[in-house]
């Protein structure tokens, strides 16, 4: 039997970056996925979420949406 990788339940196995895929494809990808985890966060939806997340990624804004805090937004920071 071949040896196999066992990841707790729920937890995502680690992916090793792809070398063909560009450094900013990368961390707009992590951007999206933090994005989209944040706003899940907060009780939105996941068509709300992904839709928000798409233009955290994008131009480094949500925009105003409304979450179980009222009106909400996350902008990146440029530090």
């Amino acid at each position: 039997m071949a040896d196999s990788i066992r990841t707790p339940k729920g937890a995502r196995p680690a992916v090793a970056p792809d070398p063909h895929t560009p450094a900013s494809a990368q961390r707009s990808a992590r951007r999206w996925s933090w994005a989209y985890h944040k706003i899940r966060s907060l009780e939105c939806g996941p068509l709300t979420a992904a839709w928000r997340a798409t233009r955290f990624a994008l131009f480094g804004s949500t925009g105003r949406f409304l979450s179980r805090h009222g009106w909400t937004k996350l902008r990146r920071s440029d530090d």
